[in-house]
């Protein structure tokens, strides 16, 4: 159970924190920095998850472009408000996943309540015993 536990965090709840953070970005820099959103953006994805995100490199190189002043505003947007705000974003996108590991877990333990609760079973050598 603790490794699979781990193994959905790692694997697949990592990058699917990711495609929220991404697309939270995205979102932002599109308000607040439709230029640079249009000069940056690609295409991303994840299993079934496809989104547009703002490429860093192609980011980086559209703002160098800039004058200076306009620079400053760009990066302020794309490197401080956008992460801060994706970052709460992708909290409140988290914060649903305890929530319905309870629901399951409730209902789980609903199942074996409802079917007696639980009964634990002896192993002997060779037989098993408890049913």
């Amino acid at each position: 159970m603790s490794a699979i536990g781990l193994l959905s965090a790692g694997i697949i709840g990592t990058p699917i924190l990711g495609v929220a953070f991404d697309r939270s970005i995205h979102s932002s820099v599109v308000k607040e920095a439709p230029a640079l959103a249009e000069a940056a953006t690609t295409k991303g994805g994840f299993m079934w998850m496809e989104h547009e995100k703002i490429d860093p490199a192609g980011a980086d190189s559209y703002i160098a472009k800039l004058p200076t002043a306009a620079q400053a505003e760009v990066t302020a947007v794309y490197k401080d408000r956008a992460p801060e705000q994706a970052g709460r974003d992708v909290l409140r996108f988290a914060m649903w996943f305890p929530g319905l590991l309870f629901v399951a877990f409730g209902l789980i333990a609903l199942w074996f309540k409802a079917r007696g609760g639980y009964k634990p079973i002896e192993l002997q050598a060779g037989k098993v015993s408890g049913h």
